[in-house]
């Protein structure tokens, strides 16, 4: 019996834009796209994120490590679009949980508190990060 190899999942480099931003509301996907993702570190601390995600992958926090995360969302949920997973998981965080994580811990008020300009700044910071 003959082995078949395990695919190696896509990178996110490797994704058009087209995949990227599939699902995503095309007004979103513009501000995510004319994002500075530069900004992202700090609206992070702004309002809390690093108590609970850390970019180093051997810091154990409350949420999944945001080290990589960009490439990880490429396939992290099948049917959804990198770029729409993370824009959920900041808008709707128990729509998916990470398994071995605890839900109901993030905050599901983030639409309320962020602007829509603030959210698409952490998305585009968070498809930047990819382990390098």
């Amino acid at each position: 019996m003959e082995l078949e190899p395990t695919p190696i999942p896509p990178k996110l480099a490797e994704l058009s834009d087209e995949e990227i931003y599939a699902g995503v509301d095309p007004d979103v996907q513009q501000a995510i796209m004319s994002a500075d993702p530069a900004n992202g570190e700090t609206i992070a601390l702004t309002f809390g994120c690093v108590g609970c995600h850390a970019l180093d992958p051997n810091e154990v926090k409350t949420g999944p490590t945001w080290h990589n995360v960009g490439d990880t969302a490429v396939i992290r949920v099948p049917g959804e679009s990198p770029a729409e997973y993370l824009y959920q998981s900041i808008t709707a965080p128990n729509a998916f949980v990470v398994p071995g994580y605890p839900s109901n811990v993030m905050p599901a008020n983030f639409t309320e508190t962020m602007s829509p300009e603030q959210i698409a700044t952490m998305v585009a910071y968070l498809l930047q990060q990819n382990g390098q």
